[in-house]
């Protein structure tokens, strides 16, 4: 029988280069840091303003093609 130490130091705990590249757009250019979670179909990104949401919002399909996303984006307020 596994010990839990050993279980957990064979998993990846690195973040998805999907949720990397969506930080870095959206801290590089609009100098928030959003919360980001990850779900089986969906990621839901949350910002604290509701105006950055809309904007982020209108830039959607820019931001699936920059980050390369392979899930469904949902943008939402509040942290």
């Amino acid at each position: 029988m596994q010990s839990l130490g050993d279980i957990l130091s064979n998993r990846n705990f690195d973040e998805p280069t999907e949720v990397t590249a969506l930080r870095t757009f959206v801290q590089e250019r609009y100098d928030v840091t959003p919360t980001i979670t990850l779900q089986k179909d969906y990621i839901v990104l949350r910002v604290p303003s509701a105006a950055l949401a809309n904007n982020l919002k209108m830039e959607q399909l820019e931001i699936t093609r920059f980050c390369k996303l392979t899930k469904k984006l949902v943008i939402r307020t509040g942290q």
